[in-house]
């Protein structure tokens, strides 16, 4: 599994603003747990490019992250309309 950051100019050409795209993040040493994992996924729009961070719309709310910890970043689709709930 990499490991290390994608490049910038990569990020640069995916990462527009309204765009929806999943990324891949390392954790920080203080995230971690002792044998846990040590990557995690962001799904959500893109709300925010600066040099040095990236905020994503997610359905939990606005995520900030650090482009340095990027490993991996892929444009998605939108997720299908959700369905009414079944009633009799």
């Amino acid at each position: 599994m990499p490991s290390d950051p994608v490049s910038q100019s990569h990020l640069t050409n995916l990462l527009v603003v309204g765009t929806r795209v999943v990324l891949r993040c390392r954790l920080g040493p203080e995230e971690v747990e002792p044998g846990g994992p040590t990557l995690t996924d962001v799904v959500g729009d893109v709300l925010s490019v600066s040099d040095q961070e990236v905020q994503l719309d997610t359905r939990k709310g606005p995520v900030t992250v650090d482009r340095g910890t990027v490993v991996l970043a892929k444009r998605i689709p939108q997720p299908p309309p959700r369905r009414h709930p079944f009633r009799q």
